[in-house]
């Protein structure tokens, strides 16, 4: 019975490749071939808006962490950040989810009495 040759696969940046000949013999990939392609000055909108989506993310993981802890000033703040970051992407979820923690910290921090201020900005966006 004949044996079906395997496709090539990766596994990651810097991870293992299989070779096309369908040989067993594996070789580690180029890592210099990734850092070179995300070092090019030519960034599509793509990629910047990936990276701004996993800096949002982080942000809102940061934020509901300092709310965990009980520094609520500080998950607002990180709250804030995120929201500004996400609105712009198309990370719906994600902005909805930093949305409901500001409102969750602000509301407990009413709750706890905990003098704050809210600051508005006149941008009027549409």
């Amino acid at each position: 019975m004949k044996r079906p040759e395997k496709r090539p696969a990766s596994v990651g940046p810097g991870g293992l490749q299989r070779t096309p000949s369908g040989s067993s013999v594996i070789k580690p990939s180029n890592r210099n071939s990734i850092m070179t392609s995300q070092n090019a000055s030519s960034e599509s909108l793509g990629e910047k808006r990936g990276t701004s989506k996993g800096r949002g993310r982080v942000l809102k993981v940061l934020g509901d962490l300092s709310a965990l802890c009980g520094v609520l000033p500080n998950a607002v703040t990180l709250y804030s950040q995120c929201v500004e970051i996400l609105r712009l992407t198309t990370d719906y979820v994600w902005h909805a989810s930093a949305l409901e923690g500001v409102g969750m910290a602000l509301v407990l921090m009413r709750y706890l009495k905990v003098e704050y201020t809210v600051y508005h900005t006149d941008e009027t966006v549409y």
